[in-house]
Parts: C-alpha cells; sequence; structure tokens
C-alpha cells in the first residue's frame, strides 16, 4: 500500500546556543515568514539540552589509600554532577599531581584502577562543550623491598666495661622495626647497635617495614674485639744475647720507651745494643680492629765482659786494672797465676780487680766466675801480658 505524505508536515530546526550564552535566561524568539510562502507555520520551541552550565567535577575517592603494586584500586566520584548526557574521563598523576595523563579506557564510574607507584588521581566530568575536574584523591603504593646497612667491614668493640655505638648508615623506606639474632643488643626503633652490651660475632640483623606487601631487608653485622698478650721469658734481662718472645695475635707490630733496641716485626730485644734500665714494650695488633698490649721489661748490667791482654799498671787510666767492668752481678771470684802455675792473686770484688802492683812483668793466668744478673753462672779463664 503506497501512502502518500502531504502537507501539513512537521520540520525540526535545530539552533545552536553558544556556550557563553548557557548561563543565560531567553528573553524572546522571534521567527520571520516570508511573503512568498503560502503556507501556514505553526512553531513551537523546546530546550534541546540538560548541560545549562559547566559540570560540576566533585571529589575522588579511593577504595583504600595504600596497596601493594598492582593490586586493585576502587575509584569513585562524590558530589559530581549527574545527568543523562555526562561521560568521564579518568586521568593519573605521577608527580605529585604537577601534571594529569588520561588513563585508556577509564571512562566509567566506578574505575578499577591497578597503580605500580603512588598516584594521585582525578576524574574529568563532561557535559556537552564543557567540563569540570573532581579534587585528586591519592593511592600510595607501598614498598615490597627494604634495605638496611651498617659501615663496611667488621665493627670494632671497645674494651670490656666501655660503652660504644654503631647506627645504621641505611634503613630504607623510613619507618620499620629492628631485630637480630641472639648475642647482638640493638634498638628495634633506631637499629642503633650497644656496642658495650654486644658480644664478638657474626650477626643477622632484619630491618621490617610491617606493612601489607611484608617488605624486609637484611644484613650481615660482625663484630671484634682484639684482647692482644704480649709476654717475655722474663722480665729482667743482662745486656747478652737476645730474648724470646710470645704475641698473640699474630701480625702485629712492637715498639718501646727509648734505649731499648727492639725489632718492630718480632719483638725481640737486641740486650747487647740496649741500654741498661727499665722499659715499657707495646704490641699493637694489625687491623681490623687494632689493639695494644704492654709489659715491662728491666735490662740490668753491661754486656759480655772484656778483658785486657795487656796490663801497664803506670796509673795512665788505660790498662792498669784486670777487673770485671760489670754490674749487678754475685759470687764474683777472681785467681791469677804465674806462669808456673801460682797464685799471685784472688778476689772477690768486681770493681777492684788485680793491678799486678807487686808482681813482675810477664805472662799471667786467670779464672773468673760470677753469677750474672739473670742467675747464670758465668765463668772465663784467659791470660794476660803484664808490661812494666
Amino acid at each position: 500500500m503506497d501512502i502518500q505524505v502531504t502537507n501539513p508536515r512537521i520540520y525540526e530546526v535545530r539552533v545552536p546556543v553558544q556556550p557563553s550564552n548557557y548561563g543565560k535566561s531567553v528573553q524572546r524568539v522571534t521567527i520571520s515568514k516570508g511573503s512568498s510562502d503560502p503556507v501556514l507555520n505553526v512553531m513551537g520551541i523546546s530546550l534541546g539540552s540538560n548541560c545549562l552550565g559547566a559540570p560540576t567535577g566533585g571529589t575522588a575517592t579511593a577504595s583504600t589509600p595504600s596497596v601493594c603494586p598492582g593490586l586493585p584500586v576502587v575509584l569513585n566520584l562524590t558530589g559530581a554532577t549527574v545527568s543523562g548526557s555526562i561521560t568521564y574521563q579518568w586521568q593519573a598523576s605521577t608527580d605529585g599531581g604537577l601534571t594529569f595523563s588520561n588513563i585508556a579506557g577509564a571512562t566509567t564510574v566506578p574505575f578499577t584502577a591497578r597503580p605500580t607507584v603512588s598516584t594521585r588521581y582525578r576524574a574529568v566530568v563532561t557535559c556537552g562543550p564543557q567540563s569540570g575536574n573532581s579534587a585528586a584523591v591519592a593511592v600510595a603504593v607501598l614498598p615490597t623491598t627494604a634495605t638496611v646497612a651498617y659501615a663496611p667491614g667488621p665493627i670494632c668493640l671497645p674494651a670490656p666495661g666501655t660503652a660504644g655505638t654503631a647506627t645504621p648508615l641505611a634503613a630504607t623506606p623510613a619507618g620499620g622495626t629492628f631485630s637480630s639474632t641472639t648475642g647482638l643488643v640493638l634498638n628495634a626503633s633506631t637499629g642503633d647497635i650497644d656496642l658495650g652490651a654486644s658480644a664478638p660475632g657474626t650477626y643477622t640483623v632484619t630491618y621490617n617495614l610491617l606493612n601489607a606487601c611484608q617488605a624486609v631487608g637484611t644484613t650481615t653485622v660482625t663484630l671484634v674485639r682484639n684482647t692482644p698478650t704480649l709476654a717475655y721469658l722474663a722480665t729482667t734481662f743482662c745486656r747478652t744475647g737476645s730474648t724470646t718472645i710470645t704475641a698473640t695475635p699474630a701480625g702485629g707490630t712492637f715498639s718501646s720507651t727509648p734505649g731499648l733496641a727492639i725489632n718492630p716485626t718480632t719483638g725481640v730485644i737486641d740486650l747487647v745494643n740496649s741500654t741498661a734500665g727499665t722499659y715499657l714494650v707495646t704490641y699493637t695488633s694489625a687491623s681490623p680492629c687494632p689493639a695494644a698490649a704492654t709489659v715491662q721489661v728491666v735490662v740490668k748490667s753491661d754486656a759480655l765482659p772484656v778483658f785486657p791482654t795487656v796490663l801497664t799498671p803506670n796509673n795512665d787510666d788505660k790498662n792498669d786494672v784486670l777487673r770485671l767492668k760489670i754490674a749487678d752481678v754475685t759470687g764474683y771470684h777472681i785467681r791469677v797465676y804465674s806462669r808456673w802455675g801460682r797464685k799471685v792473686y784472688e778476689g772477690y770484688d768486681a770493681a777492684q780487680g788485680w793491678n799486678a802492683a807487686d808482681n813482675s812483668a810477664g805472662m799471667y793466668y786467670y779464672q773468673v766466675s760470677y753469677t750474672d744478673c739473670a742467675g747464670r753462672l758465668q765463668e772465663y779463664k784467659s791470660w794476660v801480658e803484664v808490661v812494666k
């Protein structure tokens, strides 16, 4: 069946209104009809849009203020303009709200985001050619890892009874708590190690953020206390020979007060080239954690005696007397014999000796015995020629 459309007909004519006029009242509408148009026109006017002004963006909300990386966060709006003509676009900022960028496909309310870094979100609410931005909401992304560090290498413990503290060089992110294996005494809030109360050893320090992502960092701390030892076989020596020493741990250096000839590497004392006196010997252990041990030693008397081979008893103070010339001896005994074996002198005073004043020139033989300053018996036999 054919349907023929004849007049009258109804036509719709859309009249665009500039956005700048959306907020204004309509004062009048004027329609002009040309005189050459014989058709009766019936006019009607209606408002064809709900967006008479810029929409309200409202406030963005998040289902949680913090989340582990990649987990869902539901974004929503409160206080925004609601209309069938409204469209939405969610935006994100990772620089603290300085700049926002559109999130692809994020055009619904609510919208589920999965941030991997801390992000601010807002919605752009649009109606027609106008739009408004919501207040942004911040979602913090919690760390999944933590770090903790102390000074590299061993930490030196102070002497027993002495206080000391070792502070972490780094503990990130801030806000965690510290714990350790047994034997290490540390502050759970700051991580400071109480060196005075901790024992030497190697420990594991754990830094725990206690967040939903279970961020944990660990490090190893080694505490060292060197307690070197130093000992000689005796503390009193004669100026004869050298000394035997024990020192631990190995690898340290030796020093002393002036006058003592000591090897800085081995600690052996060259008694012959040392001056008689009382000395303080120090042994300093090597790194890490150098420490010192000290001992007092006494060097007595002179070196081994040197007897002259010629006596010239002329009172010129040169080879006038046959005597010991060393101190700190006991039990001194000297006997002098002529070349025919007749004893011509016997004495018990090391400082006096034999001057051959009552004897003729010629060859003589002598025996000397005494107990030295170290308690050892010393005996000498030799000859001397008297020249007059």
